[in-house]
C-alpha cells in the first residue's frame, strides 16, 4: 500500500532496488514489475561499483573500534573478526552505504527499497528521516520454535548444560598420560566425521600428514579438539583413539571454576546495555546503531560463550603440560585470538604457529586485513605458515599481514599431484558447475545460469553441490523456473573422477577451480554481483576467464574453444604452476620446515 501510494498521482516517477532476493521480497517486487513509471536500479553493478573500496574501508573501521575497545571480551565478539561470512554486520553496514548513495544520485521523485532486514530497516529510517525514501520491510515470519531459538537465556541454558555434560564426559573419557616434567608440540583442531577414515584410521583435518610425520619423528604430540556435530558421537569415536593418537576434547582441560568465569563474563555482556568506547563512523556514516545491534545478537547467540571457552580451555591446558609449541588453523577468528590470548598470558614462552590452510578470497578472508590502528593490538600469532609461495604474495599484499610474519608451507590437507594434463576439448559442451559457500551463492548462479544458458542445448551441464552445503533444492525453489538442462552430479562421484569429464569449470567461489588448474582444466568465474570479491583466483587469470555478466558467457566459453593449440597449452602451463606455486606438494623436507617454524 505504501508504495502504490508513493506513485500516485499524475507525473511522479521512481525507481526501486530489492536488496535481497528472498521469495517474499520477490512477490512484492512483482507488484512494481512492468510499471512504466517506476524502474528497478540494476542492483549488480551498483554492488561492484560501491565494494570496490569497501574491503579497506571496513577493515579500517572495525580495526579502528578493535584498538578503542581491545580486551578479552572484546576479542570473543565475531563481528571483530571482520568475516561477512560469520556475522551480518559486514553486510548491513554496506547496504547502507548503498542507501546513502542512493539517496545521492537518484533523480526521480521517490526511491523505493526492499528489505527484509529490520536492523538496516530501522538504520535507514534513523539516518534518511525525511529524505524522498520509500523503506518497505518484507519478512517471512518465523515459527515459534526459532522464536525460543532466538531468545539468549534458553539459548545459553542449553549451551551451558552441554558444556558441563561434555566436561564430565571428558573426566571420565579422556585421561592420558601427561607429564608435567615434558614439553609438548601442541595441534589445536577440528574433530569431525572426516577424521575417522572407512579403514579405521584416524587423520587430522588440518594437520594430516604432519602429525604422520611427528609421530615418524618421536615427537610428543598433544591435539586439542574442538568438537563438531554430531557432538558426542565425535567425542566417543575420539576416546577410543588414546592408545594411538592423544586426541582430546578442549572441555577436558577446562576447569568448573573457569566454566562458571565464562558463565559471569556472558551475563555481564548480556544485561549490559550493547555500548563501546569510540566513535563508529564510515565514510562520515554513523554506524553507531548496527554496531550496537550487533553487539546486543553477539550475546543472544552461543558462539561469543563458546569463544570465552576456548580462552579457559587453553588456560588449563598450560596448567597440565609445558606446550613448546602451538599449531593451529589460521583464519584470524575470534576462537584462535582467545588461544593466542591465553597462551600470551599463562604460557609466554609458547612459540605460537598459525597454518593458513584454505583457498583466499577477499570476501572470505577480509579478516586477515590488519588495519595499522589495530595492528599494536590485535592477538596474532609469532609466524603463519602458508600452503605454497602464491598465497604468502597475496597474504602480504592484498591483506596487509606483516612480511616478517609469514613463511612458506606446504598444503598439508590438499596438494596439486602431478599427472596426465587434459588435451584441449575439441569442442567445449562438458561444464562442471561446483558450488560452495551458501544460499546466496547457489540462487546467484542458478540465476546467471537461467540468464546465460537460457533454452541453449549446446552444452551439457553437471552441477557439483558442496557435500557439506548441500542447498540445490532450496535454491531451485528460489529460483523458481530453471531455463536450462542440467544433471545433478551424484555425491559419490570424486572429484578427481568428475574433472576426467570436465571441458570447463564454472564456479563462484569453489577452491575446486584451483584444482581445475592443477588438471589443466580452463575455469571460469561467475559473477554473480557479490559485494566483495569471492573469487579463489582473484590475481590469476592467464587460464581463467571471469564473466561479469549473462550475457556474455557464451561467448566467453566460445573464446576458450577458439585457442590454438599453442594459446591453449601456453596458459595451460601457467594455470598449472599458479596451482603448484598456491598449493604445494607435501615432502619431509617442507614438512620438516614446519617443524622448525
Amino acid at each position: 500500500e505504501g508504495v502504490r501510494e508513493a506513485l500516485r498521482g499524475p507525473g511522479k516517477t521512481g525507481r526501486y532496488i530489492s536488496l535481497e532476493d528472498s521469495v517474499p521480497i520477490k512477490e512484492a517486487v512483482n507488484l512494481l514489475r512492468g510499471s512504466p513509471d517506476c524502474i528497478e536500479i540494476e542492483k549488480k553493478q551498483l554492488f561492484r561499483d560501491e565494494g570496490r573500496e569497501f574491503q579497506r574501508d571496513y577493515s579500517g573501521f572495525i580495526g579502528d573500534l578493535n584498538a578503542r575497545n581491545s580486551s578479552l571480551s572484546w576479542w570473543a565478539l565475531n563481528f571483530t573478526g571482520k568475516s561477512p561470512v560469520s556475522t551480518a554486520l559486514a553486510n548491513k553496514v554496506f547496504c547502507s552505504l548503498v542507501i546513502a548513495r542512493l539517496i545521492e544520485t537518484v533523480k526521480e521523485d521517490y526511491l523505493i527499497i526492499f528489505t527484509g532486514d529490520r536492523e538496516l530497516y530501522r538504520q535507514a529510517k534513523l539516518a534518511f528521516s525525511g529524505k524522498r525514501i520509500l523503506l518497505d520491510l518484507v519478512q517471512a515470519g518465523d515459527n515459534i520454535g526459532q522464536q525460543l531459538l532466538s531468545w539468549g537465556p534458553l539459548v545459553m541454558c542449553l549451551v551451558i548444560a552441554k558444556t558441563l555434560l561434555a566436561k564430565f564426559f571428558c573426566s571420565f573419557c579422556f585421561n592420558p598420560v601427561l607429564a608435567q616434567d615434558k614439553k609438548y608440540l601442541v595441534l589445536l583442531s577440528l574433530l569431525d566425521q572426516q577424521c575417522f577414515l572407512p579403514s579405521g584410521r584416524y587423520r587430522d583435518v588440518y594437520f594430516g600428514e604432519f602429525v604422520e610425520y611427528l609421530n615418524r619423528e618421536k615427537q610428543n604430540i598433544l591435539s586439542v579438539m574442538e568438537v563438531a556435530r554430531p557432538y558426542f558421537k565425535n567425542m566417543k569415536l575420539a576416546s577410543r583413539l588414546n592408545g594411538q593418537y592423544r586426541v582430546i576434547p578442549k572441555e577436558r582441560f577446562i576447569g568448573l571454576l573457569d566454566i562458571f568465569m565464562a558463565i559471569g563474563v556472558y551475563l555481564k555482556r548480556f544485561f549490559s546495555r550493547p555500548d563501546f568506547a569510540g566513535v563508529a563512523t564510515l565514510r562520515g556514516r554513523d554506524m553507531s546503531f548496527l554496531v550496537r545491534c550487533a553487539l546486543a545478537d553477539e550475546f543472544r547467540k552461543p558462539r561469543f560463550f563458546y569463544n570465552l571457552l576456548m580462552f579457559y580451555s587453553i588456560k588449563g591446558l598450560v596448567k597440565s603440560v609445558k606446550p613448546e609449541k602451538f599449531y593451529y588453523p589460521f583464519e584470524n577468528r575470534p576462537f584462535e585470538k582467545m588461544a593466542v590470548l591465553a597462551l600470551r598470558r599463562f604460557s609466554p614462552a609458547t612459540r605460537i604457529v598459525g597454518f593458513q590452510h584454505t583457498a583466499l578470497t577477499i570476501k572470505k578472508n577480509l579478516g586477515f586485513y590488519i588495519s595499522k590502528s589495530e595492528r599494536d593490538v590485535v592477538p596474532l600469532p609469532d609466524t603463519i605458515l602458508t600452503m605454497g609461495p602464491a598465497t604468502r604474495k597475496i597474504m602480504e599484499e592484498s591483506f596487509n599481514l606483516p612480511a616478517g610474519l609469514i613463511q612458506v608451507g606446504c598444503a598439508l590437507r590438499k596438494s596439486v599431484k602431478a599427472g596426465i594434463l587434459k588435451s584441449r576439448p575439441g569442442n567445449v559442451c562438458n561444464l562442471l558447475v561446483v558450488l560452495s559457500a551458501d544460499l546466496y551463492e547457489y540462487s546467484g548462479v542458478l540465476g546467471f545460469l537461467n540468464e546465460g544458458l537460457k533454452d541453449n542445448l549446446d552444452y551439457k551441464l553437471i552441477i557439483r553441490p558442496h557435500p557439506a552445503v548441500p542447498l540445490l533444492e532450496k535454491a531451485i525453489v528460489n529460483a523458481g523456473k530453471i531455463s536450462f538442462s542440467y544433471t545433478k552430479q551424484d555425491k559419490n562421484i570424486s572429484l578427481a573422477e568428475a574433472l576426467k569429464q570436465t571441458d570447463v569449470v564454472l564456479y563462484a567461489s569453489a577452491a575446486v577451480a584451483i584444482e581445475a588448474l592443477s588438471c589443466g582444466i580452463p575455469a571460469v568465474f561467475l559473477d554473480i554481483g557479490d559485494f566483495l570479491n569471492n573469487d579463489p583466483l582473484f590475481d590469476f587469470h592467464d587460464f581463467k576467464w571471469e564473466v561479469n555478466s549473462p550475457k556474455d558467457l557464451i561467448s566467453t566459453l566460445k573464446s576458450i574453444k577458439e585457442l590454438t593449440e599453442t594459446e591453449f597449452r601456453g596458459r595451460q602451463a601457467k594455470g598449472v604452476e599458479y596451482a603448484r606455486q598456491y598449493m604445494f606438494k607435501v615432502t619431509d623436507s617442507r614438512l620438516a620446515d614446519f617443524l622448525a617454524a
